[in-house]
């Protein structure tokens, strides 16, 4: 065992122990490792076992996280404090001392409706455009833009109305109600038409903590959620024989929403490895190949959980790419699952391999602050397809060659007091 353990757990048979990076799993008879694990950080600094899940505190990254017996972190909770070195659960309070402020913090841990929690918020302006150029030589090339408008969640806020540019445009909602402003017209050689928004936002890094119990079984999902969030698309092939064999492979005889939303998580991050190579393959093709990018990944999820019984769709938006000022044209897209009673919970699989056990749980049930969330589908949308942020359509006689070009312009605005 390593010398310089931290923590100290005993769950009936066996010592755990803190060290490091790691927890472990010790014969007490000696205190030799029966069980090695990754921990939530560079410095594990306590354990506790509550009957059923052990708690573990890491210091650097300041934050708290559950796993299973089998060394399985699939919950992460923000530190209330610096320096986290102790730790207890007592029914629905998890206590956390913290050793920088000599405070003993009671983290009431019981469930609720909105079991998640916000981070600091930031507050930036962005301008979004998406432009058709027509290069001629036709002077007939009729457009139709469409650009998607994001809405207020619990992670982000409008701190005043979108401003769209050209004003006088039109509204409408796709069959999954997302919305999108709407511009039509004809483009003469050598010109271009734009459609483009500004906006102030407020966001928050997003976190769901949700124990695998808190969880209804699928049947209790509502009908109208299952019909609509569980059918097919030219993307996902839930009757492609890969699909079907794999999913029983990945999810076996799990029937907890909680547990198939996160092996197929979890399959994903080690299985697969995130590659930008073109085009944006259906799931059983990307599956097979074991690379893609964040859409092929989304698109894999969406399939398996699907096929699962899982209700599963996308989100996607604009990304802050470093600092506050900063242009974005890649863009990202990630699924939600719905999980009874709690509804749509975010998961971000697209990592991809190598993944450590704390990628995998951090990226389950979180937003970053980075991400303006502008779309919200479930694929095979009239107006979008199965793209994100913006879509277009044009048609001509004769020869014309059309370029688009779409960009997100990110500013910083005064902090928080």
């Amino acid at each position: 065992m390593e010398t310089d353990a931290s923590g100290l757990a005993w769950d009936g048979e066996c010592l755990w122990a803190t060290s490091r990076n790691k927890f472990l799993k010790l014969d007490p008879s000696d205190g030799t490792e029966l069980q090695t694990f990754d921990g939530p950080g560079r410095d594990t600094t306590a354990i506790f076992f509550d009957g059923k899940y052990f708690w573990l505190s890491e210091r650097y990254n300041d934050r708290i996280v559950c796993a299973t017996p089998e060394g399985e972190i699939f919950g992460v909770l923000p530190s209330p404090g610096p320096y986290p070195a102790g730790i207890c659960r007592q029914g629905d309070t998890l206590w956390v001392l913290d050793y920088e402020e000599r405070i003993l913090y009671a983290l009431d841990i019981a469930v609720n409706k909105k079991p998640f929690y916000l981070g600091d918020p930031h507050r930036r302006e962005v301008h979004f455009t998406h432009a058709l150029t027509n290069n001629g030589p036709s002077n007939d090339v009729t457009v139709r833009l469409y650009v998607c408008v994001g809405k207020e969640g619990p992670h982000q806020k409008l701190l005043a109305p979108c401003v769209f540019s050209p004003e006088k445009i039109d509204f409408i909602k796709d069959n999954w109600d997302q919305e999108f402003g709407v511009l039509k017209g004809k483009i003469p050689a050598l010109a271009y038409l734009e459609l483009g928004y500004k906006v102030k936002i407020e966001t928050s890094d997003l976190k769901y903590f949700i124990l695998p119990e808190w969880v209804k079984p699928l049947d209790s999902i509502p009908p109208e959620i299952r019909k609509k969030y569980l059918v097919d698309g030219h993307k996902l092939k839930l009757n492609d024989p890969y699909i079907k064999t794999l999913v029983k492979k990945v999810v076996g005889d799990e029937t907890n929403p909680f547990w198939i939303a996160f092996k197929i998580h979890k399959y994903l991050h080690l299985n697969m490895e995130y590659k930008r190579t073109g085009g944006w393959n259906a799931a059983p093709t990307v599956l097979k190949r074991g690379n893609g990018s964040c859409s092929e990944f989304t698109f894999s999820y969406i399939a398996l959980a699907r096929a699962a019984g899982l209700p599963a769709r996308y989100e996607a938006g604009l990304v802050v790419r470093g600092d506050d000022g900063s242009i974005d044209r890649v863009y990202h897209r990630w699924a939600q699952v719905f999980l009874p009673p709690f509804g749509w919970i975010p998961v971000d699989p697209s990592r991809g391999i190598p993944a450590t056990t704390m990628d995998v749980a951090r990226s389950f049930g979180s937003l970053s602050h980075r991400f303006f969330i502008t779309t919200l589908s479930g694929g095979d949308s009239p107006y979008l397809g199965w793209t994100y942020n913006f879509n277009s359509f044009y048609e001509f006689s004769g020869h014309a060659v059309v370029k688009g070009r779409a960009e997100a312009k990110w500013y910083p605005l005064k902090k928080v007091e």
